[in-house]
């Protein structure tokens, strides 16, 4: 998403290295003496030594574990596995707003349904039914988890609570990244009169979710303007300071209590300045007041889905398929350089395919349907990106086969509604 510029790491290193021999709380609750080891690819390393006494001062309750089992002093304001079911809960909103916007017979909601699962929908009206939640409708997070509201929301959540940088994925420090439009489009869902009205006949609490989501968003952004950013993303570009607001995000303190720490008599105060009636702080006085509070989090990169083996898991669709190995490439090319991958590539004889749009003049480069089907070049493929060669292939088979079939479906439907 977003690594800090190498003077952003300097600079937090030297005032963390001012810092060494302080003490700091993690999430277990153990007191923990750090001392810096380096900084590597401009991150700053911290080793953790001496676990002493348990404490009891500013003790910070933590609950998340699985891939967010990251030790820091932040408090995790909800886990992953609460955010996928906003996620959820949010998208399940959303085809409800398209059903009611785009609804011209009964297959209205087989249509929209289409988008968030791959499983035959039982009943089409239940897209416009409030009672029906994700549960009653079997709709899991994994039939959306590649939605691009998916993805973003637990990318920013990783960078957000854990400081955790997907190098694979490209920067969201853009006043018009898909984070800008995301945090639009659910801070108008949060105000909507839709929803408002919607909520009503329904149990599902979608203010609470979209909280949640709106959250995990404006830490995100916080976040990024901590280190470095350059605009930020969230509701368009932000000055390089930061509210009150975002040091509470940051903090994981409230408002009230940021405001009453940097009242000019308090101990070890944030320091903050005034600009007419806003009270903002300056980058250099967060980090250090964050770091003298054991909140602020270190910055760490990592690879995503760039790293995974995707030929265990079924592909639906070409542009799936070669959006995985898009990943693949970005993964190896950061691993072991993008000429050597560059050149395993040429060697196996692929070739783009330009292709254009029907509706205007955009073209882009697919590998296309017939490489895909070119058992023994995939192979090669597979095996240049280090994967499977021989399941890699099927997998290129059956991704186009079951674009094929789809579009079979659709004509076979077509051919089935009654003439008008």
């Amino acid at each position: 998403m977003y690594a800090p510029p190498k003077d952003l790491a300097e600079r937090n290193f030297n005032i963390l290295k001012s810092t060494t021999n302080k003490q700091y709380i993690y999430p277990n609750c153990l007191l923990i003496r750090c001392y810096i080891v380096d900084i590597d690819r401009n991150l700053i390393r911290i080793q953790p030594m001496d676990i002493n006494d348990v404490t009891q001062t500013d003790k910070i309750m933590a609950t998340e574990q699985n891939t967010d089992n990251i030790e820091t002093g932040f408090p995790i304001p909800f886990t992953k596995e609460v955010l996928k079911q906003d996620i959820l809960n949010v998208i399940l909103v959303l085809a409800n707003m398209f059903h009611f916007a785009f609804f011209r017979d009964l297959n209205t909601g087989s249509q929209i349904w289409e988008l968030l699962s791959k499983r035959p929908l039982d009943y089409a009206g239940a897209i416009g039914d409030p009672d029906m939640t994700p549960e009653a409708l079997g709709l899991s997070f994994q039939d959306v988890e590649n939605m691009a509201i998916s993805e973003d929301l637990l990318e920013f959540y990783d960078f957000g609570v854990h400081g955790i940088v997907d190098t694979t994925k490209p920067s969201q420090d853009d006043s018009e990244s898909s984070g800008n439009w995301l945090s639009r489009i659910l801070v108008d869902l949060k105000g909507s009169h839709f929803l408002e009205d919607w909520s009503g006949y329904t149990h599902l609490k979608h203010g609470e979710s979209i909280d949640r989501c709106i959250h995990t968003l404006e830490l995100a952004n916080a976040r990024m303007m901590l280190e470095g950013g350059s605009e930020g993303f969230f509701l368009g570009h932000q000055d390089k300071v930061l509210t009150i607001r975002q040091m509470a995000l940051l903090s994981g303190m409230t408002e009230a209590s940021i405001r009453t720490l940097s009242g000019p008599n308090r101990n070890n105060r944030l320091i903050t300045k005034k600009d007419g009636s806003s009270t903002y702080v300056e980058i250099a006085d967060a980090v250090a007041w964050l770091i003298s509070k054991g909140r602020y989090i270190t910055i760490k990169r990592t690879v995503g889905r760039g790293a995974e083996i995707f030929t265990n898991r079924k592909m639906f669709s070409a542009d799936e398929f070669e959006e995985a190995i898009e990943f693949r490439r970005a993964y190896l090319s950061d691993e072991i350089g993008s000429e050597s991958v560059n050149a395993r590539l040429e060697k196996t004889g692929l070739r783009k395919v330009t292709v254009k749009s029907d509706h205007s003049p955009v073209t882009w480069q697919v590998i296309g349907s017939d490489q895909l089907l070119n058992t023994e070049l995939m192979k090669r493929l597979g095996e240049a990106l280090q994967l499977p060669p021989d399941t890699f292939a099927l997998r290129a088979a059956e991704a186009v086969m079951h674009e094929k079939l789809r579009e079979v479906e659709q004509q076979l439907k077509q051919i089935s509604q009654p003439q008008q």
